[in-house]
């Protein structure tokens, strides 16, 4: 059944692997084989029986062979959304062992009853082109040699399903400390932190939050962040979390400029702040006020800036790195002049990568729902999947920036996914009004490719609707408009845009105010 599955996902199809050209009988290394393997597919399916039975939309297999004949063999599944399901005693993975053939035959044999329970005990795999391919012609998987970030993900994989650190897991009851403490790779962080001192990140470090509670007080001696991130790190979710960024402005969580913040699991994390903050990024004090990377893999996190500040992105006058959500389940909420995702009050931010997740993000009065806040910048806006709502505040637009001085946008580039959007009563994507000489938004693109695109203007009325989208260029599929051309929902205006509908479909609900796009195929 998971060979019908992956094959699917696979970009090549072999027609036989039974005439291995590639290793004529008497040529093949056995060494070939040893290394990391990886593939992986999406397709909505389902897997096991009765209650054991789970819904999965995407499954990844990871090989491990060593020279020595041993090994290990795991199969990962995921929602929609991109969390990993933890499918407890019924996970398909294990230690393995394996033998080879003369001419590149490579048998696996899972150890455990518990793989043999849920999928196929063991594989009959063919070293080919530097792959390893199923030997039934009719039920093909092909793993290719893992690459340096899929190895990265396998790994935290495994260590949120408790299978992967090589060491002992050292846990961290933070209500037993009496000091600042530096957590270090493999810790378990557990317990609330009530002492006056800070939670820090070792550089590199993955750690895991497993019902961790971090709340600093609105006092002059909690002016720091709920963690700093030292260097680059990764946090695990396990389990129910919640921190709160200290007095003085600071983040919930800040990680230095130039590193990467990499979140995952499939626990929750409430982020907030007592001062002029994002929740997750830049703080408005001296030492947080610009911030690195942040990548969100999966886990459910709610978000909450301050005043000023975006949720997840910069603060007042800060900045921060790329923002990038590649899965999970993300609600943004940003304050007065700051974006849900984005940026804050005259801040800046970088690129802003959203696919294979279900993102809400709310910008505040005068913010973006994703993008810019007041006065503030952003790069790129790239939307690849899943579904994203997106909704702005007042005379900002859901996607993309306003038109305050300062505030700029590079583009915004929408490939799939399922999104809404909606504007605080100007614009809906790109700018919240017209362009002027101090503030722009660069070219928008709609691919053909997105399941639907529903955009409402709160500020419309009748047939007097205002501009929904604006940009210097937009495109719909290979239709592109000239300079500062605008889109408006006026039914007698549908005729001078015939061009725009051979790609495009326009739905109009009954208000007035509401419209869907759906592409052409």
């Amino acid at each position: 059944m998971l060979a019908a599955i992956l094959i699917c996902g696979t970009s090549t199809m072999l027609t036989s692997c039974s005439d291995n050209e590639d290793n004529p009988v008497g040529t093949f290394d056995p060494a070939s084989v040893v290394g990391k393997w990886y593939v992986e597919a999406y397709q909505h399916s389902t897997i096991g029986e009765g209650e054991d039975a789970f819904e999965f939309d995407k499954v990844a297999i990871y090989g491990n062979l060593n020279a020595d004949g041993t090994g290990s063999w795991y199969a990962f599944f995921f929602n929609a959304y991109g969390n990993l399901i933890d499918t407890g005693n019924l996970f398909f993975g294990s230690g393995c062992h394996y033998t080879t053939t003369a001419d590149g035959g490579v048998h696996i044999v899972l150890d455990g009853e518990s793989s043999a329970s849920l999928l196929m005990p063991s594989w009959d795999m063919t070293y080919r082109g530097g792959r390893l391919i199923s030997a039934d012609a009719n039920d093909l998987i092909e793993l290719s040699r893992i690459t340096a970030e899929q190895d990265a993900l396998v790994q935290m994989w495994l260590r949120i399903l408790g299978l992967g650190y090589g060491g002992e897991e050292n846990i961290v009851d933070l209500s037993q400390l009496r000091s600042s403490y530096v957590a270090q790779d493999g810790d378990v962080l557990t317990g609330e932190y009530k002492v006056n001192g800070r939670i820090s990140v070792a550089d590199g470090a993955t750690v895991t939050l497993s019902n961790c509670k971090i709340l600093n007080n609105q006092t002059v001696v909690d002016r720091h962040p709920a963690i700093v991130c030292k260097g680059s790190a990764t946090l695990i979710l396990k389990g129910d979390n919640e921190l709160k960024g200290g007095a003085g402005d600071y983040p919930a969580i800040y990680i230095q400029q130039g590193n990467t913040l990499t979140i995952g699991g499939y626990g929750t994390l409430l982020v907030s702040v007592h001062g002029m903050a994002a929740a997750i990024g830049s703080g408005n004090a001296s030492d947080s006020k610009n911030s690195g990377n942040i990548v969100i893999k999966s886990g459910h996190i709610n978000a909450y800036g301050s005043v000023q500040s975006a949720a997840i992105g910069s603060s007042q006058t800060g900045a921060c790195g790329d923002i990038t959500i590649e899965g999970g389940e993300v609600n943004a909420w940003g304050d007065t002049n700051g974006a849900g995702i984005g940026s804050g009050y005259y801040g800046k931010c970088g690129n802003i990568t959203i696919g294979n997740s279900l993102v809400m993000s709310y910008g505040g009065s005068n913010g973006s729902g994703i993008g810019g806040g007041s006065h503030g910048s952003c790069k790129t806006i790239t939307i690849n999947g899943g579904t994203v709502k997106a909704y702005g505040g007042r005379n900002f637009p859901g996607i993309g920036v306003g038109n305050d001085s300062g505030n700029t946008c590079d583009g915004i580039k929408i490939n799939g996914g399922d999104i809404y959007v909606e504007g605080g009563e100007n614009g809906c994507i790109g700018m919240g009004a017209q362009m002027n000489s101090e503030s722009k938004c660069g070219p928008i693109i709609i691919s053909n490719k997105i399941k639907t695109l529903e955009v409402y203007n709160p500020g419309a009325s009748g047939t007097n609707l205002r501009t929904v989208i604006f940009g210097e260029t937009i495109e719909f599929g290979n239709t592109k408009q000239a300079l500062n051309f605008m889109l408006y929902l006026l039914v007698h205006l549908e005729k001078e845009y015939d061009e725009v509908k051979q790609d495009v479909h326009y739905e109009i609900f009954k208000d007035g105010k509401r419209f869907r796009i759906t592409p052409l195929k």
